[in-house]
């Protein structure tokens, strides 16, 4: 259940997970004043951008968090939670594009890539069942799907979700 409140805060924190990778917290800021957008990973689900983007075509995308730490753009804090890269960051954060793109656009990239990096922490049985439901009832003649234009292979337990997905879907041609 998603619950709406409306908060007075000075300097909102956009986005941020609290409670080990179980609640996702951000505001939402309408015409009818700021609200506080309160999500349980009981409510969130495996987001797929299925329309590609405009370098890569009509590929489907799974995305997850960039970085190995908390981002923030101009001072801000965007999110608490770290992201998939594992430690890899060390020297490549000044030019990676997944990083510049989630603080450039954080209102519209970081809501699914945090909760597709929240539900695999918490839940990784589910993440795969619901990404081998949605690569089941994908009806197109070219299949294509891109693993992490965004965010990295978070583990070996990831890579090996990876390999089973793409064996039960040799009509996917998989990057």
């Amino acid at each position: 259940m998603i619950t709406k409140t409306l908060v007075e805060i000075e300097n909102p924190v956009i986005f941020y997970n609290v409670d080990d990778n179980k609640v996702l917290k951000y505001l939402s800021n309408t015409k009818n004043g700021l609200f506080e957008v309160v999500v349980p990973v009981e409510d969130v689900h495996v987001i797929i951008q299925k329309n590609g983007n405009s370098k890569t075509g009509k590929e489907w995308l799974l995305n997850t968090l960039p970085g190995d730490h908390e981002i923030s753009a101009k001072g801000a804090k965007l999110t608490n939670m770290k992201g998939s890269c594992q430690g890899c960051c060390d020297g490549c954060e000044s030019f990676c594009y997944a990083i510049h793109g989630a603080q450039q656009h954080h209102n519209s990239v970081l809501p699914s890539v945090i909760k597709n990096l929240m539900l695999y922490r918490h839940d990784p049985v589910r993440f795969e069942n619901e990404l081998d439901s949605e690569l089941s009832n994908w009806k197109s003649d070219e299949k294509i799907f891109r693993w992490h234009a965004s965010g990295e292979i978070e583990s070996y337990d990831y890579l090996e979700m990876m390999m089973r997905i793409a064996e039960k879907h040799p009509e996917v041609k998989f990057y």
